[in-house]
């Protein structure tokens, strides 16, 4: 979408999300004669080929570069490389830093060695002493911030704090509990260590842009997923709040407890819940009938309950879906009786 000059342009998304207040913060307004109605990408058929189009940024009338995708053999964003197309290039750049944790238990143990020269989060959790290392040079009150976020989830934890092992060269997180005992971060659990992680993430200026997680739960015992939801929501962009970096985070879970926790934000515009389902359809492709399975991502209408939900589909198609996720999460309540 170009922007927020002409009538039928505005991007309906992010005027339904952020608030008039704050609106012209995040998308400032064109200035007069600015490029309005042309979409800075678009596909439309030339010589019955599907074809993308990419004119040039600034120049009416300029340079175009076309991609016929009859053979196309590589993303168009990855052709870009000039500011000539500098808003390509901007969509290009912020694509290459989405992060894809994977958080490892293994790496979230391990000191971080001072020859790496690194001091951001992989996505597997390594240099996450060297992260906080830094974090505590630039401003000790985060680190208190920190320990008083990890507190509120794990409150055996009373302070987080990060050691500078000149001896062995490397940097090592240790916690304090309620009885002022030290433990260093080779010996906590999976479960402790990954909101840990989260806490840390959530203070690190480093850390911008889209955070994708599949299956927090992953080594969660039941009673902290409910922290681990809340550390989530924490990690994403509030649009009222414009003194804090571009945040989302996208999360694939087969967690019932997860969701049902997001009712706390039913009425959160900033939060959206969709249901993936396995879905088989008939098809013709030359001349032969064939079945194919997709995948179904749907949008969920939050109401005032979750166990109430509506989806966007058909009547039909709603009424077998809306039994289906009622079952998913009546499984939770299953779950919370057993632990």
């Amino acid at each position: 979408n170009a922007g927020s000059g002409a009538a039928g342009f505005e991007n309906k998304w992010i005027n339904n999300l952020v608030s008039k207040s704050t609106l012209e913060h995040w998308r400032p307004k064109i200035p007069k004669g600015g490029r309005r109605a042309t979409p800075y990408i678009f596909t439309e058929k030339r010589n019955d080929i599907q074809t993308v189009i990419v004119p040039q940024d600034g120049v009416q009338g300029g340079n175009k570069r076309t991609f016929p995708l009859n053979n196309a053999s590589r993303t168009v964003l990855s052709s870009f490389d000039t500011v000539d197309f500098r808003h390509i290039l901007a969509a290009k750049e912020e694509m290459k830093s989405w992060k894809f944790l994977q958080l490892n238990p293994e790496d979230l143990r391990q000191a971080t060695s001072k020859n790496n020269g690194e001091d951001t989060i992989s996505v597997s959790g390594k240099n996450l002493a060297a992260a906080l290392f830094r974090i505590k040079q630039n401003d000790k009150y985060s680190l208190k911030e920190i320990s008083r976020k990890l507190n509120s989830f794990l409150p055996n934890f009373t302070e987080v704090d990060v050691v500078d092992d000149n001896e062995n060269k490397q940097y090592l997180i240790k916690l304090k509990d309620v009885d002022k005992k030290e433990f260093s971060s080779r010996v906590l659990s999976e479960g402790t260590l990954r909101i840990l992680a989260l806490c840390i993430l959530e203070f690190d200026e480093k850390h911008t842009g889209l955070l994708c997680f599949e299956e927090p739960e992953n080594g969660i015992h039941p009673f902290r997923i409910k922290a681990m939801t809340e550390l989530l929501k924490d990690l994403s962009v509030d649009f009222n709040e414009v003194e804090i970096p571009l945040r989302q985070v996208i999360v694939n879970t087969h967690s019932p407890v997860l969701v049902g926790n997001m009712d706390t934000w039913k009425n959160d515009k900033n939060v959206s819940i969709w249901y993936a389902q396995m879905r088989t359809t008939i098809s013709d492709i030359n001349g032969d009938r064939l079945k194919i399975n997709s995948t179904k991502i749907s949008p969920v209408v939050k109401d005032n309950s979750l166990l109430q939900l509506s989806l966007i589909f058909s009547e039909q198609d709603r009424k077998l879906t809306l039994a289906i996720v009622n079952d998913y999460l009546q499984t939770a309540q299953f779950e919370e009786t057993n632990f």
